[in-house]
């Protein structure tokens, strides 16, 4: 059975590169969202917003370039964080810029409570109230060191509220093993997990670090970043991108010490399909956004910048 057939998992949102504004681009994505200029890269965990007076109810947030076309790593990454809204995951969409958490790596989205939603990534956390989900309050943040496991400086953090025990998980991605650098070859990937109070969220405290929730010995050695980490039916799903381009699923239980054990596992696409980040929405489906290269030409950008 492939992943992409369980019941709980219907749509993935998908696209890397975006391209300026042009009046008439016939190589633009009519499906998929895709900023309206500059260079998009990894999702960050996205957020369905029913608060009474919301002003959307789908929020997307992405690492953005603007000022540039080329990759990540050139013409002045940011990464800024942009945000995209609309009122269904199918669209349309409406980009309303980037928000001001200055420059930051992939991160996560949670409700905190019936007025104030929570961004996290490394290093950091913001809060707020805004019915646009558009101004943020940003705060301190820090993660205890995991001993003998090394970390991709962007790496995506999972995070939902533990609503039973009243606070907060993160789960991150890392590599294992006492060679410790998160591109090398010879080491594992994993799966984290953090917790902290959902009250402390917006303090400057630390993220007790609770041990590794999956560690694949053996397993497609090598980087692990953007982990994912949640229930489908009764079971658990854990997920992670790794080596070229390539998003990594496990369906398994989580045995009582939290440890989690795989039954199956796959690839949830064989093409350029990237750094993945999944939402539970009101109905119970559980939506999965991701970027792929789009292999359209970058001229009609680069000649209107």
């Amino acid at each position: 059975m492939s992943f992409l057939s369980f019941p709980g998992l219907i749509f993935a949102a998908l696209i890397a590169v975006g391209f300026c504004a042009v009046p008439v681009d016939p190589q633009r994505p009519l499906m998929h969202y895709t900023p309206p200029q500059g260079w998009m890269n990894d999702p960050s965990k996205p957020i369905e917003d029913l608060r009474s007076g919301a002003l959307h109810r789908y929020h997307l947030y992405f690492q953005w370039t603007p000022n540039s076309t080329e990759a990540s790593w050139q013409g002045g990454w940011g990464p800024f964080w942009g945000h995209a809204v609309g009122q269904s995951v199918a669209g349309p969409w409406q980009t309303l810029g980037y928000i001001n958490i200055g420059k930051q790596g992939t991160g996560g989205a949670v409700q905190l409570n019936s007025t104030h939603f929570a961004l996290t990534w490394p290093g950091g956390a913001a809060i707020t109230d805004d019915p646009a989900l558009h101004e943020w309050e940003v705060f301190s943040e820090k993660e205890e060191n995991a001993t003998g496991f090394a970390f991709h400086t962007g790496n995506n953090n999972a995070v939902w509220l533990n609503k039973s025990e009243g606070g907060a998980t993160i789960v991150t991605t890392a590599v294992s093993g006492a060679v410790g650098t998160v591109g090398d070859r010879r080491t594992d990937p994993a799966l984290l997990r953090y917790t902290q109070l959902a009250s402390a969220i917006h303090n400057e405290s630390t993220w007790q670090y609770q041990g590794p929730i999956w560690v694949g010995h053996g397993l497609r050695k090598g980087r692990a970043e953007c982990g994912d980490y949640f229930s489908l039916s009764d079971r658990k799903v854990a997920m992670y991108s790794w080596g070229g381009y390539q998003v990594a699923w496990m369906v398994g239980d989580e045995t009582a010490n939290g440890t989690f054990i795989e039954s199956s596992s796959g690839v949830v696409d064989y093409g350029g399909y990237y750094a993945s980040a999944s939402f539970e929405v009101e109905d119970g489906r559980r939506i999965l956004w991701a970027w792929v290269i789009e292999g359209a030409s970058q001229s009609p950008s680069r000649a209107s910048q």
